[in-house]
């Protein structure tokens, strides 16, 4: 009997050629080696449930020895030790642990993580070295509470940009960007104007940013910090859930195709096979559907975060498009 079981990523690290990722959809740390077909499942991060789903939606690597999980709906934030082989765990204060969903975006900076509250308004600093979780700036007095048009949605998603001695983090529910000074402590928000227009993922090209709509009927934006201009895309007619680029294309990631946005602003959607799944078909491993551009290198974080699914021969899903499939052979 054969047995294949299907990993789906929340979100990977790369270092060399090794790609490290979470599992969506249970309690498990896997690694692949980049451009190889299959995955090795490393362990399940200590003191979280085994079904636990989403409990880790950002990683950072540091240093190339310790790799950072954000949690999602984790309890704590996990480290795992390459050198080592071995997890450990940093706490949560306890207003953040109480926290159904707590993090998705983050960045890394000369050793340490910064993390951005989901429903909070703070910003944390993660120092793997010193073992702490610090609140150190709150933007909560720098956004009009009036710009935040949706209050059951998050704040942040996955992605962010570092520039120029700062990390910019697009809002979900406010037209507008977060701007966090980490040498100075310091947080700015860029308020865009007062449409109810959201922001799922972020790209930067030189001085200009471009940002992802998050809904249905939103409208992509591209921003010039130089000569703080900004003009909007077209709208999108789906759900997106970041972005990420090929050669001179911005590419809004959905569930189901891709949009393409030119430098001209011209719109199409394509059904060209640009992502390649993997077959598996070695009978005593964990797998994982590992995507990459064919015609290009594309940064393998933002692929695995978009999940861009497609029905192979070897993998099915249901109505739950982040639901693990199990392959059972006789």
């Amino acid at each position: 009997m054969r047995k294949e079981y299907t990993v789906i990523p929340e979100d990977a690290v790369v270092i060399g050629n090794r790609a490290y990722f979470t599992s969506s959809t249970y309690n498990g740390f896997f690694y692949s080696e980049v451009g190889e077909e299959y995955a090795q499942h490393i362990g399940a991060i200590p003191g979280e449930m085994i079904n636990g789903e989403r409990l880790y939606a950002s990683l950072q690597s540091v240093d190339e020895r310790f790799i950072c999980m954000i949690p999602f709906t984790a309890k704590e934030i996990a480290v795992y030790d390459i050198i080592n082989d071995s997890f450990f765990k940093i706490p949560l204060n306890d207003d953040m642990q109480e926290k159904t969903m707590k993090f998705m975006a983050s960045a890394e900076v000369d050793g340490v993580v910064f993390a951005f509250g989901l429903f909070d308004t703070f910003v944390y600093k993660i120092d793997v070295y010193q073992n702490t979780c610090l609140k150190v700036c709150s933007w909560e007095e720098k956004l009009e509470r009036s710009k935040v048009f949706d209050d059951n949605d998050a704040f942040f998603r996955y992605q962010t940009q570092l520039y120029d001695g700062k990390i910019y983090v697009p809002f979900c529910n406010a037209n507008a960007v977060l701007i966090y000074d980490y040498k100075r402590n310091d947080c700015e928000i860029v308020v865009f104007d007062d449409l109810d227009n959201g922001y799922s993922g972020v790209w930067r090209n030189g001085e200009v940013f471009y940002f992802s709509p998050r809904k249905v009927g939103q409208r992509g934006l591209r921003w010039n910090i130089k000569n703080d201009s900004a003009d909007y895309l077209a709208d999108s007619d789906k759900n997106i859930i970041g972005l990420c680029t090929e050669n001179n294309k911005v590419i809004y990631c959905s569930c189901d195709e891709f949009s393409f946005i030119r430098d001209d602003n011209l719109v199409y959607d394509t059904k060209e096979e640009i992502i390649r799944y993997y077959k598996t078909t070695n009978k005593n491993t964990w797998s994982v559907r590992v995507s990459e551009f064919i015609e290009s290198k594309v940064d393998m974080k933002s692929i695995v975060c978009g999940k861009m699914v497609y029905e192979t021969e070897w993998f099915k899903f249901g109505s739950y498009l982040n639901s693990i499939s199990r392959i059972d052979e006789v």
